[in-house]
């Protein structure tokens, strides 16, 4: 694949590593994992038509979940395949990685190891901006996959179930979404507002699928 121009230090280790690949048949592979790009609008179509025919928290606790897995993949890919182990050199990493697969461009806030307390500002959010250009404003922060994924990442430096909020959300009207994570543990101690509960997610027992699903992926044995 035709190596990528940008100012993301990671795209030039992933060009050095052969991260993003072509099979002979045409299968698009990143870190050896079929993939697909789709625009962000087809995203937030379809995160609006099943919001109004599912049942909205159940949906946005599976995408959640969902990208919660890709954040514990994207940590391991980085200390495989590139060797980092300091915890905040894989968290920043790991938001070039996601900014370099489409998911925005973000301001480290507060990156704490110590009380494992992080607040992210995203200075460009591609799918919030394609949402409202399509939808306009919503009255709940939309960023669930994104949390997910953070919550993900998370999970995997600091060894402890984390739990991740948008606070802010520019699909909702805010100048620009804001996220902050937290170990599970702490929510109880945390302020957080009636709309903001709603995105602390089902257990996941109550998705029995995801277990199967890790150790189809090699998370569990």
């Amino acid at each position: 694949m035709k190596n990528i121009q940008s100012e993301n230090k990671f795209v030039d280790k992933s060009n050095a590593h052969g991260l993003f690949n072509f099979d002979k048949d045409g299968t698009l592979r990143i870190a050896g994992v079929a993939a697909f790009m789709m625009p962000m609008t087809s995203l937030a179509i379809q995160y609006s038509l099943m919001s109004k025919h599912l049942e909205k928290k159940k949906l946005d606790d599976i995408i959640y979940y969902v990208a919660k897995i890709q954040g514990v993949v994207a940590v391991k890919i980085l200390r495989d395949k590139f060797g980092i182990k300091s915890k905040k050199e894989l968290f920043f990493t790991s938001l070039d990685q996601g900014s370099m697969i489409g998911l925005g461009k973000d301001e480290v806030i507060r990156f704490s190891e110590k009380d494992k307390h992080v607040i992210l500002k995203k200075q460009v959010s591609p799918y919030e901006d394609a949402y409202t250009k399509t939808f306009g404003h919503q009255k709940e922060p939309i960023g669930h996959f994104f949390r997910g994924v953070l919550a993900g990442v998370l999970d995997e430096l600091f060894e402890e179930p984390m739990v991740v909020i948008e606070r802010q959300c520019k699909a909702a009207g805010n100048p620009f979404c804001t996220y902050e994570g937290f170990p599970v543990s702490s929510s109880g101690s945390r302020k957080i507002t009636e709309t903001e509960k709603h995105q602390i997610p089902a257990p996941e027992t109550d998705f029995p699928e995801m277990e199967n699903l890790k150790r189809a992926m090699g998370f569990l044995k």
